[in-house]
């Protein structure tokens, strides 16, 4: 028997279901039965699994100067931002404080 590994991440939020839009005949029967039968916490382009020192070496950039430019780069950590430019309601940036000199 073949099968497929996979990694299950529990997102610590409540599932939701699509709102389906049901357009002309379909609006009228069967608005209590659902088109879509998945349930999804949030959708997720890439996860990466590295090791404690290899997160620990990462240095994050001090500004995001080149934009979207500089989201491809590797060491930049973020969310709610795609790489296409778009940007969403909430998008926290993990960035490398800049020290001052008086």
């Amino acid at each position: 028997m073949l099968g497929r590994w996979y990694v299950a991440i529990d997102m610590r939020t409540d599932r939701a279901r699509f709102n389906s839009v049901r357009p002309g005949l379909m609006s009228l029967y069967g608005q209590e039965l659902s088109l879509d039968v998945r349930r999804l916490t949030g959708f997720v382009r890439s996860i990466s699994g590295v090791s404690e020192e290899e997160a620990e070496s990462r240095g994050p950039p001090q500004r995001l100067a080149r934009f979207p430019e500089d989201l491809r780069s590797g060491q930049t950590e973020y969310s709610g931002i795609y790489e296409y430019g778009s940007v969403s309601t909430f998008t926290p940036s993990w960035l490398k404080l800049e020290t001052l000199t008086l």
